[in-house]
């Protein structure tokens, strides 16, 4: 299936959720509303809905822009000055949110804005936390707090493509998918292989 993300993560979402229909989203630090988005396939193929923020209003190359493309909600702020509780309350998020992704300019606010996120309140199925791993200051920091505040939590670490993003499911997830392979899963779903970092075999 055609991808929206940078590395295919919006397929690797739909592979461990089984393709689910009419899910919900929190996507932080969303960018563009198609190119590059980790949840424009997910709202226009399987029928999500959700909350998308970034503190830019990006417009497509092409001149289109989130109103053109998308339905679901988006704020235009400081992700860092937005209360998480409130805002999932207000909009009447269920309490099991589907995807939670998060990636924010420079990637010390990504690990700055996860102390933000109402994890006692809100439960996600599954995360992709951006790390830049090696390529930004502060990358061992960021990879060792962010995994160790997430695990805390009750999220187990899958693995990593490209060095950027790790993936997690929550461990409600383990009976339901331990037959998936994250390996192959990403192999099947066209991430070349030396771009992968798999670190939990026994889901």
């Amino acid at each position: 299936m055609k991808s929206y993300s940078q590395n295919n993560q919006d397929n690797l979402v739909l592979e461990y959720l089984n393709n689910k229909t009419q899910g919900f989203f929190l996507d932080i630090g969303c960018c563009y509303p198609k190119t590059i988005n980790n949840t424009y396939l997910l709202e226009k193929e399987f029928g999500w809905d959700g909350i998308s923020i970034d503190i830019h209003d990006f417009i497509e190359p092409n001149g289109e822009t989130w109103d053109n493309l998308r339905k679901s909600k988006r704020i235009i702020k400081d992700a860092l000055q937005i209360d998480y509780l409130e805002l999932l309350k207000e909009n009447n998020a269920p309490k099991t949110i589907n995807f939670l992704s998060m990636d924010l300019e420079p990637p010390d606010l990504t690990l700055e804005c996860l102390s933000k996120i109402p994890f006692d309140e809100y439960t996600f199925n599954a995360i992709l936390f951006e790390i830049d791993d090696e390529r930004e200051p502060n990358f061992e920091h960021r990879k060792k707090e962010s995994r160790k505040r997430l695990q805390s939590k009750g999220y187990v670490l899958l693995g990593n493509i490209g060095g950027q993003d790790d993936f997690y499911v929550h461990q409600s997830l383990k009976e339901i998918n331990h037959d998936i392979d994250f390996f192959k899963s990403l192999i099947n779903i066209g991430v070349p292989e030396h771009t992968i970092r798999y670190f939990n075999k026994n889901l």
